[in-house]
């Protein structure tokens, strides 16, 4: 989102604007992939949080307080060094 607010057309005939916010995406899940080997929550958290019992036991298992924070800092820290 982030991406697209800075760099995203704004008249729908923009089509530079959308190759250049469609590259930076691409960048930016790339280097996500590097560091951390996927950008699905499931794998990134190892439990399925779209399930009420997946979402139960990452709750429970202080998953969502321990392991999201350092993804979500993680992708600030790509996002500053695209967004120079």
């Amino acid at each position: 989102m982030v991406i697209g607010l800075k760099y995203g057309k704004d008249k729908p005939d923009d089509e530079a604007a959308k190759e250049k916010t469609y590259t930076l995406v691409r960048e930016f899940v790339h280097r996500f992939e590097q560091r951390h080997g996927t950008i699905l929550c499931r794998q990134l958290i190892n439990a399925d949080i779209s399930t009420p019992e997946g979402l139960k036991a990452a709750k429970d298992s202080g998953l969502l307080a321990t392991t999201c924070p350092a993804f979500v800092r993680s992708a600030v820290e790509i996002l500053q060094e695209l967004l120079v």
